[in-house]
């Protein structure tokens, strides 16, 4: 099991905010690409599912969207309300497991998931929710990594290839 699928219960939550912290700021790329494809005026509410440590949330906000956060983690909850208190920004958030979102049907004009699906039972059921909570011609926006095409560039490929020393 991978420490974020479980980030209360993994021992790990300081390491897994620092790694998040990181995250943030070396994909800022894709990140930018996603927020401009979440085709979503300001003023509307946007959904960030799985909102982690809510850095998504404020470039949302600062975009003049309506930014709601859902995790199923308080560590990560607790990690979000600080950043948006701490910036003035509004706090919208609620834990909830992402199969089975406490939202009404067609709720949000649009919906965000990065990096979620991978740590969850049921990608498919996951994103049937998330289309459940958009209205109608709603924008959702999924970011997720393939492991499958991962390649790590080193100085030392030998020992690239090889992995961790015994």
């Amino acid at each position: 099991m991978n420490a974020f699928t479980d980030v209360d219960r993994s021992g790990r939550g300081p390491e897994l905010l620092h790694y998040l912290d990181d995250a943030h700021r070396g994909l800022a790329a894709p990140k930018g690409v996603m927020r401009a494809g979440l085709d979503v005026p300001a003023g509307h509410d946007v959904l960030d599912l799985g909102c982690g440590a809510g850095h998504e949330l404020v470039e949302l906000e600062r975009a003049g969207r309506c930014a709601f956060g859902a995790d199923s983690s308080r560590l990560m909850l607790d990690a979000s309300r600080q950043r948006l208190e701490a910036l003035g920004l509004p706090v919208r958030l609620v834990r909830a497991d992402a199969h089975r979102l406490p939202y009404a049907d067609g709720a949000f004009a649009g919906c965000r998931v990065e990096r979620l699906l991978q740590h969850v039972d049921d990608p498919a059921a996951v994103l049937a929710e998330a289309h459940r909570v958009l209205r109608p011609g709603g924008s959702l926006a999924v970011l997720e990594p393939d492991w499958a095409s991962l390649a790590l560039a080193s100085w030392n490929g030998p020992r690239t290839r090889r992995g961790p020393a015994a």
